[in-house]
């Protein structure tokens, strides 16, 4: 072989080749090394970097034209945009002026890394780094149960709601409609919803004169949600995918998992990243406290932001987790040490802003995931149907808590409606429905099952809580106690 063909060769083994192939013989019928090698190259010329920078442009002149013309609000019009732009990839692509199999590939295999990865972990160490720690000491008890309790309590309720809907949905319809979701699927699917968008709770925060239970309470509930419902997810994905913990022992198989082997995981997963999240945040105090200028400071922040999350990512234990307890370890320095110098009002100005850089991008790749849905009929329905249960689930677990507190700090009901609508779902549901793994012909029919019923349930999410989120919030305000 020569050393031109297996070049040739070792191109075609990295792309498609009979999609190459196709196209360099359009038109003429022949093959020719050169004709092919000019086809890969010009395939190969949208690669991962260009992708993401085109993105991010463009969703940048969306936000502009939303925020000068359209002037809904953010997340609202930056969704839009990015459901107009996966339109005109599709059209553009039946043209055949693009091959949008590419970009479907790339949002399949990459959005959820960098959502979960990279965005998730910006906003969580921002929003941290902005908590009122005295606020948080004063009403540790709510936040605490917010974290664990509060968010297992949303699941558990948001899940067997689900489970019962599909039982009914199934028995009220043809066969051929019939979805079938166990109850450790409906758990799974509960999971992956229960995510809020922390951006969007955060700056309610800072617009409304709120009472300081209900302040401490949502930011501990918008912080932590997001990183406990990771966990469990991750739990809960592996009972799915490798069977029920309680029939250990009584089955052959030797892929299910045992009880033990879950606690382990749970300890070391949320464990381990809460140790994690302190060292890497008293470590990041301590350069920043010697850092002197501002822009060095800044660095330092996101080199412990994105240094904390994927150290956590390669050691297998909560990225959501550790940053977010690294931002509050900076949060604690800076109220207790460092407030009003000029160093950190510089850090806290960047970090502010970068709440609005990140969310329009978090919203606008929402829309764009429209390119990678398996539409189908009944599945849309009953995604349609589950919004109003999912948003009576959250109402229950806000309430459960509030309902066994005598006296004066007992929430009254405004309170509670408020924090039902605030809790606005967002991009960080949908990468973890992508990041479901594809092996058995029911779990894929599961996985395209929830890519659908979770885009449309967060777009409903984003359309009718992000549109009404103004005009409730006026209206409760005057009335929560």
């Amino acid at each position: 072989m020569t050393l031109e063909a297996m070049e040739l060769f070792m191109l075609l083994v990295e792309t498609d080749a009979a999609t190459t192939v196709r196209q360099a013989t359009k038109g003429t019928g022949a093959v020719s090394v050169e004709s092919i090698k000019t086809t890969l190259e010009m395939t190969n010329r949208f690669n991962l970097f260009s992708c993401i920078s085109l993105f991010v442009g463009l969703t940048a002149i969306g936000a502009w034209f939303n925020e000068k013309v359209l002037k809904l609000p953010s997340a609202v019009g930056t969704m839009l945009f990015g459901i107009l732009l996966a339109g005109i990839l599709l059209g553009i692509g039946n043209l055949g002026f693009i091959d949008e199999n590419q970009i479907k590939n790339f949002l399949d295999r990459y959005s959820s890394e960098v959502v979960l990865s990279f965005l998730l972990g910006l906003l969580l160490f921002s929003g941290a780094m902005q908590l009122d720690t005295a606020l948080v000491r004063k009403y540790r008890t709510a936040i605490i149960y917010a974290a664990t309790l509060g968010t297992v309590l949303s699941i558990t309720i948001t899940g067997t709601f689900v489970w019962l809907f599909m039982e009914w949905m199934n028995s009220i319809t043809p066969p051929d409609w019939d979805y079938e979701v166990p109850f450790l699927g409906a758990l799974l699917f509960a999971a992956i919803i229960a995510p809020t968008d922390p951006v969007a709770i955060m700056s309610l925060l800072r617009r409304l004169k709120l009472s300081q239970a209900i302040r401490a309470y949502v930011a501990g509930e918008s912080l932590f949600n997001d990183a406990i419902s990771i966990i469990a997810f991750i739990l809960l994905l592996q009972l799915v995918v490798f069977g029920n913990p309680l029939t250990a022992g009584e089955a052959s198989s030797a892929t299910e998992i045992s009880g033990w082997t879950l606690s382990l995981d749970f300890f070391w997963i949320a464990g381990g990243a809460i140790i994690l999240g302190l060292a890497t945040g008293r470590l990041g105090v301590a350069l920043f406290t010697s850092s002197g200028k501002d822009g060095l400071g800044i660095l330092v922040t996101i080199g412990t932001a994105l240094g904390t999350g994927g150290l956590a990512d390669a050691l297998g234990v909560s990225s959501a987790v550790a940053v977010t307890i690294a931002g509050i370890t900076f949060a604690q320095f800076r109220s207790e040490k460092d407030h009003g110098s000029e160093n950190t009002r510089a850090v806290e100005d960047f970090w502010t802003s970068i709440d609005g850089v990140i969310n329009p991008l978090f919203f606008a790749l929402i829309g764009l995931e429209l390119l990678v849905l398996s539409w189908n009929l009944h599945t849309t329905l009953a995604a349609l149907m589950l919004f109003p249960i999912i948003l009576f689930a959250r109402y229950a677990s806000l309430s459960v808590p509030w309902l066994l507190r005598p006296g004066s700090r007992r929430i009254n009901q405004p309170g509670l409606l408020l924090m039902t609508w605030a809790g606005m779902r967002g991009g960080v549901s949908f990468a973890l429905a992508l990041s479901m793994p594809v092996g058995t012909d029911e779990q894929i029919a599961l996985r395209d099952g929830f890519i659908l019923t979770v885009f449309i349930i967060v777009v409903m999410s984003v359309l009718v809580q992000g549109l009404t989120m103004g005009p409730v919030a006026r209206a409760l305000t005057t009335r929560i106690k």
